[in-house]
């Protein structure tokens, strides 16, 4: 039988200390799966080889996250704050994968992913504007801003189609008796000449 050398048995008490050590720094839900390990290179190996597996998880998972934001688009019946609620969510998950999207990428991505109908206050957001200094929280405001307009001039729009309707009725209406009195009259005209004798036509 071998008797322990002092230098085995120091080397056995440092490694119960890094053992130890591990198990108080990694998370609990891991200590299960590293208690089988009878050394602390038995259980660096294995939290080495999770690691890797979860940092491939993790970036597959970031690019099927940016495939989804490049794909994003505004709905028509989407509002500004619905919308840009999808893009929040995407920057959080993306925050937590650790990727961060600029400022800038996000700008351009709502102004490239609204409908037709913001299609003015973009080209003068574009037209005006520094895109690479706005900020997303500037660009909402102010497509915000557009969007109500447009939503109290959707509001008056009845009205207004209502007046249009009166007056081209009205008009019509005028018109043809205009051009009733000015065809009757015409008429009788001609017919008083001719009755006189006169061969004057208008």
């Amino acid at each position: 039988m071998i008797e322990p050398t002092n230098a085995m048995q120091q080397d056995v008490k440092k490694d119960k200390a890094v053992i130890a050590y591990l198990f108080q720094a990694i998370p609990k839900d891991m200590v299960l799966q590293v208690a089988n390990c009878k050394t602390a290179k038995e259980i660096w190996n294995t939290l080495k080889t999770r690691h890797v597996g979860i940092d491939r998880v993790q970036k597959a998972r970031l690019h099927t996250l940016m495939s989804e934001f490049e794909l994003l688009q505004m709905k028509e019946d989407d509002t500004i704050d619905e919308f840009t609620a999808k893009i929040n969510s995407i920057v959080t998950q993306a925050s937590e994968y650790g990727s961060t999207l600029n400022q800038s990428t996000l700008v351009r991505k709502l102004l490239n992913a609204v409908p037709n109908r913001f299609i003015q206050i973009v080209a003068s957001i574009e037209q005006y504007s520094d895109l690479d200094t706005m900020t997303l929280d500037e660009a909402i405001g102010r497509l915000k801003t557009y969007e109500e307009r447009l939503k109290l001039k959707k509001k008056e729009s009845p009205v207004n189609n209502l007046e249009e309707l009166l007056y081209a009725g009205h008009g019509q209406h005028v018109g043809n008796r205009g051009r009733g009195r000015f065809s009757s009259s015409r008429g009788r005209g001609r017919s008083n000449y001719q009755h006189r004798g006169c061969r004057i036509v208008f």
